[in-house]
């Protein structure tokens, strides 16, 4: 347990609380929280159309939640899955609604500064824990995984690499969540402690969606391979199969740590629109199934198109939110 080196450059008032950092046992590379933390930048220090736009988003995002919060009947624990820097959270409602409050990102810079200026009345810190962590599971695995196939597959090109990457990457997806041994890690999924669990409240911000480019864009890195908005077809089918196995993996961490009549907001991105190019990135339907077999109810649904203005990039980001209850 440790608390973030750069608090001076939080407020001076600052009711700090309580910081966690990888109870899994497993950080994440530095490149890739850096990565995420300049994501998060980016999007904070939008101008103009674009910071509209953002702040349009986040607001549809937050709304979904607080209908959530407002469904919860005892509002004891809940957890933020994916907290960044806070923007589409209502993080004073989080705090004066439960008794508990876990914050999970990888970014944990982005997460205190947000809880820190976020105006929280002074006696709700204590109440907060910002837990730093990779909440797919998959970043340490993977990026191991690709760095051995740049190894020992050296007759390969960088082309043929991504793409055995890819179809083990799937494999092992796959096999963690078959895995009914207790006893037993599984090499990918969520490897959180479920002692963060019986939570009334869950909300989960864009998991499967920004991960698989962070993971990509580091496997990429080792192989020397370029990939242009262009190029991503050809590794479309295994990349949906890929998004649609972390999203079964992400429910089934969700439903360890959930119980009876627990709230689930799950709010991600199922593709998005570069000019006239569109690709999948987490089919929503997946967790609607996932829900019919673990008997919840789905009770609400919306969604927002977040528009990027770029005029070398521009592009469009569906942005979905799905609620349920947790009937048994």
């Amino acid at each position: 347990m440790e608390r973030f080196k750069e608090t001076e450059k939080l407020p001076a008032t600052a009711n700090l609380p309580k910081i966690i950092t990888y109870p899994s046992g497993l950080p994440a590379p530095q490149a890739i929280t850096d990565s995420i933390f300049i994501e998060n930048q980016s999007n904070l220090n939008a101008t103009g159309s674009n910071q509209v736009h953002y702040r349009q988003m986040a607001n549809f995002v937050q709304q979904q939640i607080i209908k959530g919060i407002n469904r919860v009947k005892k509002k004891d624990r809940a957890i933020s899955l994916g907290a960044g820097p806070c923007v589409d959270l209502p993080l004073v409602e989080l705090a004066k609604s439960f008794g508990e409050l876990d914050l999970v990102d990888l970014d944990l810079k982005s997460t205190m500064t947000a809880v820190a200026s976020n105006n929280i009345p002074s006696s709700e810190p204590k109440k907060i824990t910002i837990i730093q962590e990779d909440v797919s599971g998959d970043i340490v695995a993977a990026l191991a995984l690709a760095g051995l196939i740049n190894e020992k597959a050296i007759t390969q090109t960088s082309s043929e690499k991504m793409n055995t990457f890819l179809t083990y990457w799937l494999a092992n997806l796959v096999a963690s969540y078959d895995n009914t041994d207790p006893s037993k890690k599984p090499p990918f999924g969520p490897r959180m402690s479920t002692t963060q669990s019986n939570y009334d409240f869950v909300n989960s911000g864009l998991i499967v969606s920004q991960f698989l480019p962070c993971i990509l864009k580091c496997a990429m890195s080792i192989f020397n391979l370029q990939i242009g908005k262009n190029d991503l077809p050809q590794y479309l089918h295994l990349l949906n199969q890929i998004t649609n196995m972390q999203a079964k993996l992400h429910w089934q961490y969700i439903m360890k740590v959930t119980k009876q009549g627990s709230i689930i907001v799950i709010t991600d991105t199922p593709y998005r629109q570069f000019g006239s190019i569109k690709h999948s990135f987490c089919d929503m339907g997946v967790y609607d199934r996932l829900a019919d077999e673990a008997d919840c109810t789905l009770i609400d649904k919306g969604n927002h198109d977040w528009k990027i203005e770029d005029p070398q990039n521009p592009s469009l980001i569906r942005v979905e939110s799905k609620t349920y209850k947790r009937e048994s």
